[in-house]
């Protein structure tokens, strides 16, 4: 597979993507603290194109929280930020230690679940659609920061290579089994 390598915060992190994915700071603003990546999948006709975010963000150390509850914190939150009508987390489990080249291990976190959001500013009954989300969470501890990213809907045939994880992204995963 094909890929280009992207410079996010100004180059202090580099990472390989598709070369389909573009980068949404040229269009609309971006925070400071996120790095936000869109891929258009389907055709141009809107009932039948998806579209894949990802988003890179650093974020402030969750103190006094163990790993599986920041994980699940850090998903709520996303939730609240997307306005999503209604969330379900399905996983949260600490994948184990991970070295990025600092002195201490950080600890690796995979959250994933379903989200039920509309993109339309002005939302109608048929702006709302499911999205299945995965979040990799990084904790570095010793910077007091929370490395994430979180990638939502699907891609077909998809390969996410985060660190020593590799994630199969299947088109339309919903990753809560009980749900359609």
């Amino acid at each position: 597979m094909s890929s280009i390598t992207v410079k996010l915060y100004g180059g202090a992190i580099t990472c390989r993507l598709p070369p389909a994915f573009q980068d949404l700071s040229l269009y609309v603003p971006v925070p400071d603290h996120q790095e936000v990546y869109l891929q258009h999948i389907g055709s141009t006709n809107t009932s039948t194109q998806s579209d894949c975010v990802l988003t890179f963000e650093i974020l402030q150390y969750l103190e006094g929280m163990d790993d599986l509850s920041a994980g699940s914190h850090l998903f709520q939150d996303l939730s609240v930020c997307n306005e999503a009508r209604r969330s379900q987390i399905c996983t949260c489990k600490v994948v184990g230690d991970v070295n990025i080249g600092l002195s201490t291990y950080s600890r690796a976190i995979i959250a994933t679940g379903n989200m039920n959001v509309s993109r339309r500013k002005f939302k109608t009954d048929e702006s709302w659609e499911d999205v299945s989300v995965l979040m990799y969470i990084l904790r570095i501890p010793s910077l007091l920061y929370i490395f994430t990213h979180s990638l939502q809907n699907t891609i077909p045939n998809f390969w996410l290579h985060t660190h020593s994880l590799l994630v199969r992204m299947p088109q339309n995963r919903n990753f809560c089994s009980n749900q359609s």
